[in-house]
């Protein structure tokens, strides 16, 4: 007997996949032949189907068609709708089949079923032992970029709620930090008067061995490691040490295999969702981070902390060995390349 429509099949004579239709046969084989038949006019970018390619469209035109009725929030696509609606309604769709305890995203529940057979959590990027979901759940947003906490006032994202918080005290009405030379805001008063030191120039923080002076001191302290050889940034996975926070956070993209953030203009691929956003910019022209002196503006927060040392003069990074100091990093290490072995054995 002839099968009925409901039972018939399609399958893939290349993975043996099967299919209720044809048409979905045909959009699979594309993944086996390479066919993308769907091109971007804007930047020629092919897709195998045509709703990644109306997805792609959206990234040139800026629409976004899905819109929360909740908070007027809006969307390029349905499921980061969908997903967005669950942080409003607590809706959780994923159940522990042991515990019953249950999670508004499929990752997190497979992160604590793991819970109930091993009694301490590892990392499996950089091996790293946590004890409970949530510190693993904050742990993972470093690897992979995510920031859960969302400002809705400047879209700022952060991963712990606790950053989240201190940063929202910036949007408050009532705010008394707020800088009376050019206006902008901060969530406490010793930001507030370390910022008054770009227009003052003060400089309280002291070197000893060097006689050199800082605005802050954070960036005392950085200073100070020239000195002492500290590096107190080690990556867990090949043990090379740091002695910057940012260098580090930047090498661990050195580490991760998965590159699953897709730049839909070029195909550029990434690790964490932040460098992607940053790579953006390079096609939009965005800068987001002006300076409040002169009002350039650059697309990088680490870009204008540089520039706004040419109007206070800081020179936070010294040669150890000639005591020529710098306004950035890398050209302490450009500058370290001009002495040589020799220099290394008189010092």
């Amino acid at each position: 007997m002839e099968k009925s429509k409901k039972e018939r099949s399609f399958p893939c004579n290349v993975c043996g996949k099967n299919f209720a239709q044809n048409g979905y046969l045909k959009v699979h084989m594309r993944i086996h032949t390479g066919e993308k038949p769907y091109k971007c006019e804007v930047c020629e970018k092919a897709f195998t189907k045509s709703s990644d390619l109306i997805t792609h469209t959206r990234i040139h035109t800026g629409e976004k068609p899905y819109q929360c009725i909740t908070c007027g929030e809006t969307f390029t696509q349905n499921g980061n709708l969908q997903r967005h609606i669950r942080t409003h309604t607590g809706e959780k769709l994923f159940h522990c089949d042991i515990c019953q305890r249950s999670f508004c995203d499929n990752k997190y529940l497979q992160l604590h079923r793991r819970s109930h057979t091993d009694p301490v959590l590892r990392c499996e990027i950089c091996h790293k032992k946590l004890k409970t979901i949530e510190t693993m759940k904050n742990h993972m947003q470093i690897h992979t970029g995510e920031k859960s906490y969302h400002c809705e006032y400047c879209d700022k994202s952060f991963w712990c709620i606790a950053s989240f918080q201190k940063h929202s005290k910036i949007h408050n009405e009532d705010n008394p930090y707020r800088c009376e030379t050019c206006g902008h805001v901060f969530s406490s008063d010793k930001s507030l008067q370390s910022h008054i030191r770009v227009h003052t120039g003060e400089r309280p923080f002291r070197c000893d061995p060097c006689d050199k002076y800082f605005t802050t001191e954070s960036r005392l302290r950085k200073h100070n490691r020239t000195h002492t050889s500290e590096w107190p940034y080690m990556c867990l996975i090949c043990n090379t040490e740091f002695t910057e926070k940012a260098d580090i956070k930047e090498h661990l993209t050195t580490h991760s295999e998965i590159k699953e953030f897709e730049c839909q203009v070029c195909g550029a691929r990434f690790a964490w969702r932040d460098q992607l956003k940053l790579h953006i910019r390079t096609h939009t022209g965005e800068k987001p981070f002006p300076c409040k002196i002169c009002g350039r503006s650059f697309a990088r927060k680490a870009i204008l902390s540089n520039h706004l040392m040419t109007h206070t003069g800081e020179k936070p990074f010294s040669c150890w060995l000639c005591s020529k100091a710098f306004s950035r990093n890398s050209m302490l290490k450009q500058h370290m390349k001009t002495h040589t072995e020799e220099d290394l054995k008189n010092c």
